[in-house]
């Protein structure tokens, strides 16, 4: 199954022909995502149908339509483009744009310091030394604070005891 047998299948249908004859990938693609009555009918009767249909029980048949979209997209189908790449602009995993991606995360990574005053660069290290040694600091009177309290319980301890 190629993709001229394909596009001679699909130009079966006027309805998918511009008036000089072309196939119209975006009709086509419109049809596809409506799961419209003609193209499902001229596919299932057609070779392409284990390709774009999967058979559930009996005679039930139901149509890959990401499968299809996805084989129409392809720049070797209907050669509408004087370059080998795709004719969209985006990004794309795996040859596949992040638009058609479940998957996709988008995380960003943060710096240790924040960008005060008229600081213009954040490794200015007058801002930072500063930052830094107020949490040393805190951290410091936190430590006191705990020492602090763990000789009150002792000494309570040593009351009851």
């Amino acid at each position: 199954m190629d993709i001229k047998n394909l596009e001679n299948l699909l130009k079966e249908e006027p309805g998918f022909l511009s008036s000089d004859g072309k196939l119209l990938k975006s009709k086509i693609k419109e049809c596809a995502l409506k799961y419209d009555k003609i193209l499902i009918d001229l596919l299932i009767n057609s070779k392409f149908k284990e390709l774009f249909f999967e058979k559930l029980q009996n005679d039930i048949w139901i149509f890959k339509q990401k499968t299809f979209i996805d084989y129409i997209d392809d720049k070797n189908f209907l050669l509408d483009s004087y370059t080998k790449f795709s004719n969209k602009i985006g990004l794309s995993v795996s040859n596949k744009f992040l638009s058609r991606n479940d998957d996709v995360v988008l995380s960003f990574p943060f710096k240790d310091c924040v960008l005060k005053g008229d600081q213009s660069k954040d490794d200015d290290k007058s801002t930072i030394s500063n930052q830094q040694s107020a949490i040393s600091n805190q951290q410091s009177a936190i430590s006191n604070q705990q020492s602090a309290i763990s000789n009150q319980q002792s000494a309570i301890s040593n009351q009851r005891g």
